[in-house]
């Protein structure tokens, strides 16, 4: 119950996506051109599947989900504070 009442306070206040751009291994461009399941640097013309990339760009995919992961974190903490901040019978340590 309090889950669910959570969960819907901080989805209404907030959406949370994220967004990352995919850069090319070799020079760092973000342009790329997609021919059938090869994806082709604009700038390098080295040519990448879809996992390549995804792969390549692990590191910069693992720091964004931490990044939203901690916003998600602080907001459902500073909820449950407000839930029960005039509360007599829970008391919840900052």
């Amino acid at each position: 119950m309090l889950a669910s009442y959570l969960f819907e306070k901080i989805k209404m206040k907030r959406e949370y996506s994220l967004n990352i751009t995919l850069k090319c291994p070799i020079c760092a461009d973000t342009d790329f051109v997609v021919d059938n399941d090869q994806y082709i640097c604009n700038s390098c013309k080295t040519s990448y599947e879809r996992f390549q990339l995804i792969e390549d760009n692990s590191e910069e995919i693992e720091l964004s989900k931490h990044e939203l992961l901690n916003k998600i974190k602080s907001d459902v903490k500073k909820e449950i504070l407000s839930v029960f901040k005039n509360s007599k019978v829970f008391k919840v340590k900052k």
